[in-house]
């Protein structure tokens, strides 16, 4: 298994949410904060992860994001 790791906008959230709003509240709180604030939004974050990671896991990477998209077509 080959591993690649990438950076993705905020594509990858703006795509779950139009499916699903149970993050939206706390996208909504972390979306313009800095990196330096990840201690004061821990728990926010977690569920975010929590959530995007669930959903994606099955089967739907097509629909993660472009960046992904492209990684998969090769």
């Amino acid at each position: 298994m080959i591993k690649i790791i990438t950076t993705v906008g905020t594509s990858l959230f703006e795509n779950y949410l139009k499916e699903k709003e149970d993050i939206k509240t706390y996208y909504k709180q972390i979306k313009d904060k800095n990196y330096r604030e990840y201690e004061e939004y821990f728990n926010p974050i977690e569920k975010i992860k929590r959530a995007i990671l669930n959903f994606y896991s099955k089967n739907r990477s097509e629909d993660i994001s472009a960046e992904i998209k492209s990684v998969k077509k090769n």
